[in-house]
């Protein structure tokens, strides 16, 4: 009986081996080119080194980029403002500005509104330094573009006030014959003709 089961295995073995399927080996048998599909495997020391590789490298970029982002607008910040030494000492005097510091108030040390008012024909000691006296007061302010609408104002108000108006010479002419006719002189004439303030014009007064 135990030989009919060893022999029925070893037929099916033979057909096995017949139909390629598996391979006969000094000790057994194995199935056919079975070493050809075997995944062939590599040292885990090896595995890992590759992928810290990989990983470093996909980390470095971007982590340099972010350095460079953090650098560049500090490296703007400390880039220092060109200064006008003696326009800036002016608007800090008439301002009343004591103990100014630039860490502070940055953006005092940029004139640029105050010089576009220069480069327009407004005058500094006419037209911007009365106005920025005047507007500074108890005020607290960091930028001189402040001042800049009431200078503009200040400057067009000056302007529409028309100058006083000097008689003309024929009036000195006429004045100046009462005067020698009956010694009357009205007193919004000024000083009377030989008096210190006279207006009278000197020619009319050696014409006479």
């Amino acid at each position: 009986m135990l030989n009919a089961r060893l022999d029925h295995l070893l037929a099916g073995v033979d057909r096995l081996i017949s139909a390629g399927l598996i391979d006969a080996l000094e000790h057994g048998y194995t199935p056919h080119h079975w070493e050809k599909f075997q995944y062939k495997s590599d040292s885990s020391t090896e595995r890992v080194r590759r992928h810290r590789a990989e990983r470093n490298v996909a980390e470095t970029a971007p982590e340099q980029n972010r350095t460079e982002q953090k650098i560049e607008p500090r490296a703007q910040q400390i880039e220092p403002v060109p200064r006008e030494p003696q326009l800036l000492d002016r608007l800090f005097e008439a301002a009343g500005i004591a103990g100014f510091r630039e860490e502070r108030h940055p953006g005092l040390l940029k004139i640029g509104p105050m010089r576009a008012l220069i480069d327009q024909g407004y005058d500094l000691d006419r037209d911007i330094l009365p106005v920025i006296r005047e507007r500074s007061r108890n005020v607290t302010f960091n930028s001189w573009s402040y001042f800049v609408g009431a200078i503009i104002d200040a400057a067009k108000l000056r302007s529409s006030i028309p100058p006083k108006q000097e008689p003309p010479a024929e009036d000195w002419g006429k004045r100046l014959a009462v005067w020698q006719q009956s010694r009357t002189w009205a007193q919004a004439w000024g000083p009377k003709p030989g008096e210190i303030g006279c207006k009278v014009p000197p020619e009319l007064m050696k014409a006479a």
